[in-house]
Formats: C-alpha cells, structure tokens, sequence
C-alpha cells in the first residue's frame, strides 16, 4: 500500500512540473504603469501604439496590448498586469518635424525594447528604434544581460555620430521637450537623420543602420554615412531651434532646447559664412566729352563725395547652408538689413572718415564680418556776409588778413576780416572803372589796370608805378608764383614777369586762343594757365604740359571764376556748377547747392576757403568736415 501511495506522489508532482510553463522571468503578478513620449519631433494626437509581450528570449509570445498617443505632446499611458519581463513598444503615426517645421505627410514607425518595473516611464524615439535590434543581437549571442546589452548597443550608436560623452542616459529617457542636458543629443541625432529626408527616405535611412550595425555595432555603409555627413552639412540649426522652441510654445510649454548645435558640429565642423565687401564706389559726371560718367572707387583709393549715390556690393557664401541676413553699418549706424549683396544710398553724414560695414548671417547663426574705412569730401554753400558794393561785377583778393573787393564801376574800395562786417577805406582808387587786377605781393596790395601797376600797404594812399610793357585792358591775368609777379595779356598771349612790378621779363607767347580770358593761378607749387579750354602747368614758366581738354564746360568766363583751394582746383561754371580737380588732368563735378547766381562775378581764395561774391551776398564755399 505504501509503495502505490508514492508512486502516485511521484506522478503528482511530475505532471505538475509538465504543466508549469511559467519561466523565472516571468511573474504573474505584476500590475504595471507604463508612460512616456513618442517623438521624432512629437508624435500628434491619436497615434497608434502596440505594446507585445517578450519572452526571456526577447522573442514576441503573442500578448498585446494597444493605446494610442493623448495629445499633440505624443504622450500615452498604459495601465496593465502584464507578466512578461521584457516588452517592445511599437508606435506608428504622424510628427512635426523639427527640421521643416511642418507637419509629416506620411505615418513613421519608431519602437523600443525595455525592462519592466512596476512604474516605468518608457519614450520612444529615432534612437531606441536605432538600438532595438542591436540590443536583442547581444542579448541572444553574445550572453550579455539586457543591461549590458542596451549599455553597449547605446555607445555603439553614439560613436557613429561621433559622440563619446560619459553618463550618457538611456536613450528611453531622452526627452526633446526636456531642458536637461542629455536632451540635446536626442534632438541633434533626430535632425539629422531627418535632414530633407522625406517619411519613406528617413525609414530607409533608419532601416539600413539598423541592419548594418545589427551585428557588430559598426557602420560599414558608406552610403548611410555620406548623408549622415550631409545632412548634418547643410542642418540649419537656427531654424530646428526656432522650430522646435516655437511649436512648444505653441502648446503651453515654454522651452528653451538645451545645446544640439555642438553635437551636430562634433559630426560636423560647421563652417562660418565668408564675408567681404566687393565694390565701395560712386558715379561722378567728369570733365570729358567722350566719357560723361566715371567711377570713384575706395578700392583705387579715391576719395567719395557727399551727396553721391554710393553703391556697395557685397559678396557673402556659407558653404554648409545660406545666407539669411546681411547688415549694413555707416559708422556703427544700420543703414539696410534688407538687401542681400547689393546696396546703394546717398551719403550725407558729415564726417570726412568713414567706416563702412557689414555683417553677414548665416542659417546655424553663425557671422562673419568686414570692413572698410573710405574718405570724404564734400563742399557746400554758406552765406556768410553781404556784398556792400551791390554791384554786378566785382575783383578783389586776399592781403593782410582781410577780403579787399572793388567793382567794376565805381572807385569804392572794401574791406573785410570776417566777410560779414565791410570797411571803406577809400571812395577815389587811382585806376579806372574797368577790368583791373588786384594781387597781395610782398606785403603790399597791388592793382593792375590798363598797362598800369599800382601798389599800396594800407588801401587807402596809392602809388603809382611805371610799367615796362603793356597790355590789355580787357583781357588779362595775374599771380605771384616763385617770388615774382607774373602777367599774361590775352590779346597778345605774351607771358612776363616782375620782383618790382616795374621792370618786366618777357618769357613766352603761350596763349593762340584769346576769345575768352586767361587766367593763371598756382597750384602744387606749379604755375598754372587756362589757355582757352585746356589747362595747362609749368614749373619755370617757359616749358608748358597741357592737361584735359575742357571744351565741355560752358563757354562763359571760364577764368575769372577759377582758383586753387589746398588740394584741388576749384572752377564754377555758367549753370553755377561746380567742378573740381585734384590733377587739373581729371574733373568732376561736385554735388553740392549754390544759394545764389555767381555768373560774371568773384570768385577767389582767402582765408583757406572758397568765396563767391555776388551782386548782393558773400557765400563761403566750406568744406563740410572742416
């Protein structure tokens, strides 16, 4: 009896342990919650998600379980008793996509493998879905523990992005709508993958890491890493982080995204945008019937104009993305951040140096800057006194520190230091009323009339000189150049010279064209004479260079309204336009507005500055930087 008693025990128990399927990895107890994030960017609203079973082997056992996503956040809940120990979660569905902005046209599937806990918040993303597989070849073939397996499948993967970072999270932690630092590999890694990949070309890219690294944790294809390289190349990191910022905050979350952009540039060594400035030049009309436009350019080192239309032309490239702004600074002062290579504005700041420049923005936010420092000149009018002789033709010149002027008909003489306030010094000048000199010569004023020289230290008492030669009355020029008095007669076109103004020297015949009147001044240490419409230089007054042909001016009293003012010569034409040169060879005519008519009147040196006297007003002609 005892013998069958234990026969039966023993086939008790054996055919217990038979029916007993239950594995040490399983428990049939556990009631579970289990939450978290799908994202690639987020997952939208009613998402679908799977949840399967896994054996001890990883090997699905066939229980599923199915939620979906519960806002725009892609965030799921499921609440279960689930007795396996490990589980894949599988979610397929639209996102916004970080890099575009937009939302995806099509469905992506991304998955996780996990462990699970009693409580386990589990995302799942472009990197768990990288790492699934790698995990489960480890876990099967390598005798790893699933810890180790996922350790190991996570630095694998981050290696191919070139990361090397210690305490790294898991990847089902990451989180891109968190501020923590680990964060941000999630985000660089997903946009790059992403890049201008559509749905299908993302899912191919991600496929074939997949299965390439699936075995031995190693990228091989080089196709794959050609447009890891690629995208990462041409990522615009601005825009992902505006993207990104900008949809949360659009669902009550304000987010500032942690640092993506060096991850990106640890793949990547993104290079700044390359910026210079190309053309800094003005347009000028110029004395030169055949050529009516030239060009100032700062790159020749010419000077630029005030009032001119200036152009810019800049040249700006980013190899690794475009170009997203250009800035334009006059001085430290935004004059465009609209224009992107081209530029063009009116000059009217009133400083003689200027620096000009300008910064280029690229898409990753980088910037590169140049600049470029440029000279300015610019005259206008200023109305600085009244003309007391109220007259239509006047003379004078600069002696003793004053203005002296005289009309044409009248015998009244006027002084002044300020050209403002004028003194008569006498109402009966010895000479005649009409076309006559006057020149300052070793500290005396001196007046040329008809073949008449006269001189006097205070204006007033008037000595008369005898004169060696004669010349006309109506036609004449002279200067004081290298310690002498120099005269030309139009109507002969003979030249002389005098220390006395008694006793002359004749030197040449250098005027063939008498129709308008000679004028001679000094400019550069050189004597100069207009002879006709050419201007003409000499060092000794006997060798002669001709410079530019001035036939396009006006032909109205070309001398008398010209003179040489430091470094440029200075001629105001019929239309009250004024021209300048700095070589006599090469003219242009300045931007500026005359507050008056200047035709057939004064126009002479004193004081470092231009001065115009016209019937009723003396006009200052000042440089504005003085």
């Amino acid at each position: 009896m005892k013998k069958y008693l234990f026969l039966l025990i023993v086939l008790v128990l054996f055919f217990s342990c038979e029916n007993d399927t239950s594995s040490p990895d399983e428990d049939q107890s556990v009631d579970i919650k289990l939450d978290g994030f799908i994202q690639k960017g987020p997952f939208i609203t009613g998402s679908e998600i799977t949840i399967q079973e896994l054996n001890s082997s990883l090997v699905p056992n066939g229980d599923i379980y199915k939620v979906t996503t519960e806002d725009n956040f892609g965030s799921f809940t499921l609440e279960a008793h689930i007795p396996s120990k490990y589980l894949e979660i599988i979610s397929t569905g639209f996102y916004y996509n970080e890099v575009t902005g937009e939302l995806s046209d099509a469905n992506l599937t991304l998955r996780t493998i996990v462990e699970k806990s009693d409580t386990l918040s589990c995302n799942v993303n472009v990197l768990t879905s990288l790492a699934k597989k790698r995990i489960v070849y480890l876990f099967q073939n390598e005798n790893k523990t699933f810890e180790e397996a996922q350790l190991q499948a996570q630095d694998e993967i981050l290696s191919i992005f070139n990361i090397n970072e210690e305490n790294v999270i898991d990847f089902h932690e990451m989180d891109i709508s968190s501020e923590e630092e680990n964060n941000g590999i999630l985000l660089a890694l997903s946009a790059i993958l992403q890049g201008s990949n559509t749905v299908s070309e993302l899912s191919l890219l991600v496929s074939t890491i997949v299965e390439d690294i699936k075995e031995d944790g190693i990228l091989d294809d080089q196709d794959a890493k050609t447009e890891i390289i690629e995208n990462a190349k041409y990522l615009s990191l601005l825009d992902v982080r505006n993207n990104v910022e900008t949809y949360y905050q659009s669902l009550g979350l304000a987010l500032t995204v942690p640092d993506f952009e060096s991850y990106v540039r640890n793949l990547w060594v993104n290079t700044p945008p390359t910026c210079n400035i190309s053309k800094l030049e003005s347009e000028i009309i110029v004395f030169d019937m055949f050529n009516p436009i030239d060009t100032l350019s700062v790159f020749n080192n010419d000077t630029l104009y005030m009032g001119s239309e200036i152009d810019i032309q800049v040249l700006a490239e980013d190899n690794d993305g475009y170009i997203t702004k250009v800035e334009t600074y006059l001085n430290d002062c935004l004059i465009d951040d609209t224009s992107f290579g081209s530029f063009s504005w009116v000059i009217t700041d009133t400083t003689k140096s200027n620096i000009i420049k300008v910064i280029a923005y690229d898409d990753d936010g980088e910037t590169c800057a140049d600049s470029m420092n440029f000279m300015l000149h610019g005259t206008t009018w200023k109305e600085v006194g009244i003309n007391p002789s109220n007259d239509s033709r006047i003379y004078g010149c600069s002696y003793d520190n004053k203005l002296w002027i005289k009309t044409r008909y009248t015998k009244d003489l006027w002084y002044s230091e300020d050209c403002n306030t004028w003194v008569k010094t006498s109402s009966n000048v010895p000479w005649d009323d009409h076309t006559f000199e006057m020149l300052s010569f070793k500290d005396t004023l001196w007046a040329f009339d008809n073949s008449v020289v006269y001189n006097s230290i205070d204006g007033i008492t008037w000595n008369t000189l005898p004169s060696s030669i004669s010349w006309s009355w109506s036609s004449f020029s002279t200067v004081v150049y290298d310690g002498k008095i120099w005269l030309c007669d139009g109507s002969t076109g003979k030249l002389w010279n005098s220390i006395d103004g008694i006793n002359w020297n004749f030197i040449t015949i250098i005027a063939d064209d008498t129709t308008i009147s000679p004028k001679l001044f000094v400019f550069n240490n050189k004597l100069w004479f207009t002879k006709g419409y050419s201007i003409m230089n000499s060092t000794n007054g006997i060798s002669w260079n001709s410079m530019s042909d001035l036939s396009v001016v006006p032909k109205d009293n070309f001398g008398s309204n010209l003179c040489a003012n430091n470094d440029k010569i200075y001629y105001m034409d019929i239309n009250y336009n004024l021209w300048s040169s700095e070589d006599g060879d090469f003219w242009i005519k300045e931007d500026i507005s005359f507050a008056s008519v200047f035709s057939k009147q004064c126009f002479l040196e004193h004081k470092n500055k231009i001065i115009g006297l016209e019937q009723s007003t003396v006009f200052e002609l000042k440089k504005y930087f003085d």
